[in-house]
């Protein structure tokens, strides 16, 4: 992730402009990717305790377990679609994808935000 991060950064830095998109897609495709991975095996663990804690100690003490899912997927789910909005119309080369252009970094910020709010 850092070499194509930091081949990112030197395209938008540089005044060539021929694989900017290939890299563009390549860096947010691959952000996209892993967060999806990430968040799946997270989640999985998560389920896996929460199906054993159920069946030792019933499933009153695992509902914990069921919120803490739900915020993580949500969290998810919100940067996943704005990264998806702006990559869309940035690979058919629209106008529209420069509106979302600040999304996905503010989302992130957002998402934490959330998570923080709804623990507490």
């Amino acid at each position: 992730m850092s070499v194509i991060g930091i081949l990112f950064l030197i395209q938008i830095c540089s005044q060539f402009t021929l694989i900017l998109t290939t890299l563009t897609v390549a860096f947010w495709g691959y952000s996209l990717a892993l967060n999806i991975f990430a968040t799946s095996i997270i989640v999985g663990r998560l389920l896996v305790y929460r199906y054993r804690l159920s069946c030792v100690l019933g499933k009153r003490h695992a509902i914990k377990y069921t919120s803490i899912i739900a915020m993580i997927v949500e969290s998810e789910m919100f940067y996943t679609a704005f990264l998806i909005l702006y990559m869309v119309p940035f690979v058919r080369h629209y106008p529209l994808a420069y509106a979302f252009i600040q999304g996905p970094g503010q989302v992130q910020v957002r998402s934490t935000i959330l998570a923080d709010h709804a623990l507490n």
